[in-house]
């Protein structure tokens, strides 16, 4: 079995891959009809949506053997504290793609404890 690779989004070309994914993963199958990219821009693009003003997020993009399998939005809202409920912590997965380590890369990253690369 291959492994997945689970790769952080940096860049513009990482982020237009990652709002194009579905595109690319459902190519070809009947009934499928992608959304408007500019839709998906404004979406997931942190200046263009106000609910990035609440959320800590980072996502990432899953890779197996040189192609993309998946997508992975992992969000804190910024009042999380280690009391609240667990209920705070949001991760969106596309199928074929569980991940359990996002959540957590983002914990690691605010609060300093542990590595902060994700794994997969």
């Amino acid at each position: 079995m291959a492994q997945i690779e689970i790769v952080p989004v940096e860049g513009l070309s990482r982020f237009t891959t990652f709002c194009k994914l579905p595109r690319l993963l459902y190519r070809g199958m009947s009934g499928f009809v992608p959304p408007l990219d500019v839709e998906r821009w404004t979406l997931f693009a942190h200046r263009l949506n106000p609910h990035y003003k609440l959320v800590e997020e980072q996502k990432f993009l899953a890779r197996r053997n040189g192609e993309w399998v998946g997508r992975i939005a992992a969000q804190i809202y910024k009042a999380w504290s280690p009391s609240a409920p667990a209920r705070r912590s949001l991760a969106r997965l596309t199928p074929s793609t569980t991940s359990t380590s996002s959540a957590l890369y983002l914990r690691r990253r605010k609060t300093g404890c542990g590595p902060a690369a994700p794994s997969g």
